[in-house]
């Protein structure tokens, strides 16, 4: 389910690490709990919150605004992986272009493809470009109700 999700070191020590996103330092990003993509589970939340994320984002070019209804489609994989290829975007190359974003497991790069996960890379966007939005997404009239009660500040 999408969640707010605290960072930890990665000696999983507990205690707040911040992490520098544009200007500012945040101390969580908006997370899910199960992988979104083609033969993943696809959590109605967690598709919700990436749906939204990729709305969002400025990078996810080449696709229409997505339907925020929390099922994963050919239009949610497109978005995905457009945004995952990161064109004439300061972050092509370093999310692996895969088609589904994985939960954030505690590190900023996957052990398996030595690559960024995109869920931080949509977090990115998100408080790079709406901080206010990415602080208070209930503030956002584009937030799904859905998720009013799962993100909460």
């Amino acid at each position: 389910m999408a969640r707010k999700q605290n960072f930890k070191s990665e000696d999983g020590n507990k205690g707040t690490i911040y992490v520098q996103m544009g200007s500012a330092e945040y101390s969580h990003i908006w997370g899910i709990d199960d992988a979104v993509g083609w033969g993943c589970a696809n959590d109605e939340f967690d598709v919700l919150l990436v749906q939204y994320l990729l709305n969002k984002s400025s990078s996810a070019t080449g696709h229409d605004t997505l339907v925020t209804d929390g099922l994963f489609g050919n239009k949610t994989a497109a978005a995905v992986r457009a945004f995952q290829k990161g064109e004439n975007r300061q972050f092509k190359g370093i999310c692996h272009v895969d088609g589904r974003v994985d939960p954030f497991k505690g590190r900023n790069v996957s052990t398996i493809s030595k690559t960024v996960y995109a869920i931080i890379m949509l977090n990115f966007e998100m408080a790079a470009i709406r901080p206010v939005y990415f602080l208070n997404p209930a503030m956002d009239p584009d937030l799904p109700v859905k998720l009013l009660d799962v993100l909460k500040p």
